[in-house]
């Protein structure tokens, strides 16, 4: 599975932004961002504009007192393995999950959007395709992808009385991350045992987390320094799952020119080979055909590994959401 002509784009501008240059298909920045006073990186009169209300995480619709909640993560950050956690990988899912909203210090893309629905005591959770204004909403992706199923799932997911909410997605989910604004490259990323935990939803229903108005620097245009710890959203989720070797190897990443499996082995000299062709590394094999690569999890026992099983790794991620409108599964 390929990541087609993808990332050099994203990558580029995932870079730019890291160093704080220019945002991506966004005003030019010399000195001053759209909508910020240069005292403050709370909303101001222009962001609170833009998205019609004074929610703390910069929600586009208002759920309160609804029967049913519509999320979309506003902001994903890597946690494991530390391989993903830095680098190329982080900035690219961080700036496709992340809205462009110049109005509100946003400097994302917005091509990558996992849903998030909660109603009577149910989760609908999975992708929505890239839209042109986020504040018309989303709908669900339910359709063949790469000649795999890619569709919602409703788990069990009760909201406590003090927001708190987790829960189990099941044996095997396939997430599409979507990388341009056409929907046309998609990396479809199968993720085994997922589950969400640790997460609490706004009494308001509106939010998961909130925006870091207060941590962020006016002076360094009010952008994220991620390599400092400092973010746009705060997070108030987890999620972990984990996807095996074995699939791991048929992601391929273009920009880097290996796949998926080479780059969590950390090593590209000693777990890769060339592919038959002999333009990317996939992951060594032995005589048995066994990848060479030992992961940190086991995916029969979904435990951590043992002497006798390592074909897998974890993954890990901490979230923030804002409410948005979901519409049902896409016509």
């Amino acid at each position: 599975m390929s990541l087609n002509a993808i990332l050099r784009n994203v990558l580029l501008c995932s870079a730019a932004l890291a160093v704080g240059m220019a945002g991506c298909g966004g005003d030019d920045e010399t000195g001053t961002s759209s909508g910020s006073s240069g005292a403050t990186c709370e909303p101001d009169a222009a962001c609170k504009s833009y998205v019609g209300t004074a929610s703390e995480c910069l929600a586009l619709t208002d759920n309160t007192g609804s029967a049913s909640a519509g999320l979309r993560m506003s902001q994903l950050v890597i946690t494991r393995p530390p391989v993903l956690a830095t680098g190329a990988v982080a900035g690219i899912v961080g700036g496709a999950v992340k809205l462009g909203i110049d109005e509100c210090h946003l400097k994302g893309t917005g091509t990558f959007s996992w849903l998030l629905q909660f109603e009577n005591g149910t989760l609908k959770t999975g992708g929505a395709k890239p839209v042109s204004d986020p504040r018309g909403g989303y709908c669900f992706v339910n359709e063949m992808v790469g000649g795999q199923t890619v569709a919602p799932i409703l788990v069990d997911a009760p909201v406590g009385a003090d927001g708190s909410f987790s829960a189990s997605m099941g044996a095997d989910v396939v997430v599409p991350i979507y990388l341009d604004a056409m929907a046309t490259q998609v990396v479809l990323l199968p993720l085994n045992q997922a589950r969400l935990f640790g997460g609490t939803l706004s009494t308001d229903q509106n939010c998961i987390g909130n925006f870091n108005g207060t941590g962020l620097d006016p002076t360094n245009l009010c952008l994220p320094d991620e390599e400092a710890g400092i973010y746009s959203f705060n997070n108030a989720a987890e999620l972990e799952g984990f996807i095996t070797l074995e699939q791991a190897d048929t992601v391929i990443v273009d920009t880097l020119a290996q796949s998926l499996c080479v780059l969590l082995s950390g090593d590209a000299t000693q777990y890769g080979v060339d592919a038959p062709d002999g333009k990317t590394k996939v992951c060594a094999r032995d005589a048995n055909s066994a990848i060479v690569y030992q992961g940190d999890w086991c995916a029969a026992t979904n435990a951590a590994a043992d002497a006798a099983c390592k074909d897998a790794v974890k993954l890990g991620a901490s979230f923030a959401a804002s409410a948005v409108k979901i519409s049902g599964d896409c016509n």
